[in-house]
């Protein structure tokens, strides 16, 4: 619709005026309590999706890590518990576990032990209260350099917690080969008997 504003009254300008002001203003009102809020809204939905977004991946990380850690945690476990029960002796079945150790070592090195004696559970000043006390074996036997070196080898790969703490070798004139060998190892043995592991009945229980 085309109109001619030179034929229009002076009347019918200002209606026109007005009305063109009007919907000026009704834009005007429209975009700042209607267009402006949806954008603001929108925006500020969008922001907090984004932060939600971050929280999960957050959140989905820590669970992440906390499995991790009792998994970990759990084979260091498994690997305590085979550690103790492989290399340290039964609590009060010290010498018995020592000579069988000791005997095993030298099948597998091709040495022949004259003896094994235990000296008993060495206590030093500071030892109250240790979970672990060293115990003390002598042992006595017959062979090379070679034959020694390849014992104390398989000793320390059956079990790298034994400690030699003494040795001495004396020559034999009746076979310059084979010398008197005497060894002193200790063992990490209990202190007192270990504590029975807790079942999840029993952790129930508690108050």
């Amino acid at each position: 619709m085309n109109i001619n504003w030179s034929s229009l009254t002076k009347e019918q300008k200002q209606v026109a005026v007005l009305i063109g002001i009007g919907v000026v203003v009704l834009l005007a009102l429209l975009y700042q309590f209607a267009l402006q809020p949806m954008a603001d809204s929108a925006e500020q939905h969008k922001r907090e999706l984004v932060d939600l977004r971050v929280n999960i991946e957050k959140a989905a990380k820590v669970l992440e890590q906390e499995g991790r850690t009792r998994a970990d945690t759990a084979a260091l476990k498994d690997r305590l518990e085979t550690a103790t029960k492989s290399f340290i002796p039964a609590f009060g079945n010290l010498l018995s576990w020592a000579t069988e150790q000791i005997y095993q070592t030298a099948h597998e090195a091709g040495v022949d032990i004259d003896s094994v004696s235990g000296g008993g559970q060495v206590m030093a000043a500071g030892t109250e209260g240790q979970t672990f006390l060293p115990f003390s074996t002598q042992v006595t036997m017959q062979c090379s350099y070679a034959d020694l070196l390849r014992f104390l080898h398989a000793l320390e790969t059956k079990n790298p917690l034994a400690t030699v703490t003494a040795l001495s070798v004396e020559g034999r004139e009746q076979n310059w080969e084979h010398h008197q060998v005497g060894l002193s190892v200790e063992w990490p043995s209990w202190a007192k008997p270990p504590a029975a592991p807790k079942s999840v009945g029993d952790e129930k229980k508690k108050p």
